[in-house]
């Protein structure tokens, strides 16, 4: 079984109901968007050479995390990622700004707060208290359901079938 399948079966396990399913399509770009954001606030420059935030060394960071699941939803993931870097950055300056900081918290609150109600809806504490690689599972895994939706990645969708009780 694929590394990717395991955690997606973990993910069914402790999501059953579909309402704390739907809040994490809205809360965990929000989530990101919000890391991204801070990230961006710190400047990386080699005067004449290069220079960029720290957004973009997190997001390879996570993509090499997501190649090593499965390289097709990773390469699907890089464009969202991107997406989602060069909006942090549109809204950041190298350092926090007023505009940058209120941003950065109502997009964090709010995903936040629905994070909260999604687990008080599911009953459970949140899983990543257990396992802190949830935080980073849990959007190519909703990037996989969405693809299971328009028949893409049906080898991992037939796993699942065959594997639902491990």
């Amino acid at each position: 079984m694929s590394r990717l399948a395991k955690h997606m079966i973990d993910y069914q396990h402790t999501y059953r109901k579909p309402l704390a399913r739907y809040i994490h399509f809205v809360s965990v770009p929000l989530l990101f968007f919000a890391i991204f954001l801070a990230f961006s606030w710190v400047f990386i420059s080699v005067p004449n050479v290069v220079g960029f935030n720290m957004a973009w060394l997190l997001v390879a960071a996570v993509l090499t995390y997501y190649l090593t699941l499965d390289w097709q939803l990773a390469g699907i993931m890089a464009i969202l990622l991107v997406l989602l870097a060069l909006l942090a950055g549109f809204f950041s300056e190298p350092g926090p700004t007023l505009r940058g900081l209120y941003i950065f918290l109502v997009t964090f609150g709010i995903g936040a707060v629905l994070q909260l109600i999604g687990h008080a809806v599911e009953g459970r504490i949140p899983n990543w208290k257990q396992n802190f690689i949830h935080i980073l599972t849990i959007p190519i895994i909703l990037i996989a359901k969405v693809c299971f939706l328009f028949g893409y990645k049906k080898e991992v969708s037939a796993e699942l079938d065959r594997n639902p009780g491990q």
